[in-house]
Order: structure tokens, then sequence, then C-alpha cells
């Protein structure tokens, strides 16, 4: 609570970054592209986030010790996550010219 607001609320912004990374990776490319670059964004997000949180973290604690298979549970979950969000926003890609077409 450092900057004064739930961190928890962060994830949402995280959500829609993957999302439209997807959609638009799937506009300008295909759905492939789109899941791949959600993914790597996921990913660079639990890695070198992570990495950036823990070095500057607002509060440190001893209880915030996690092991080698909680790290990579967490990496997984959010990448998967990640691309799963993509999927989410390609399809909405895909489907929002056939509601444009249909609509005029």
């Amino acid at each position: 609570m450092m900057l004064g607001f739930s961190y928890a609320l962060a994830s949402v912004g995280a959500f829609l970054i993957y999302g439209a990374t997807g959609f638009y990776a799937t506009k300008y490319a295909n759905l492939k592209m789109g899941l791949f670059s959600s993914a790597i964004i996921g990913l660079i997000d639990v890695t070198l986030g992570w990495a950036i949180s823990w070095t500057i973290g607002p509060e440190k604690s001893v209880l915030q010790t996690i092991d080698l298979g909680g790290i990579v549970l967490v990496i997984v979950s959010v990448t998967l996550i990640a691309t799963l969000s993509g999927l989410f926003g390609g399809f909405v890609s895909k489907v929002l010219p056939s509601v444009r077409r249909n609509s005029t």
C-alpha cells in the first residue's frame, strides 16, 4: 500500500494489457501470434516485473519467502492467464469486424 491503493487492483490493468496484446496481434497478424504475444508479455511481467517489485518493493518481509516450486507455479500460472486473456482479445478481434459489417 505504499502508493495508497491495493496492488491487487493492478491485476485488472494487467488483464487488459494481455487482452489488448492478443487483440492487436491477432488483428494485424493471426490468432497464433496473438496467443504467443500475450504469453510473452505475461512471462516478462511475471519474471522481470516480479524481480523489480522484489528489489524496490514497498514492504519486504521474511514471511514473503517462496521456494523454487512456488516460483515456477506462479510463472506458469501468470503466463497461462496472460495467454487466455490474449485468446479472449484475439476472439474479440476476429468477431468485431463481422459485427460491424452486420450492423450497417
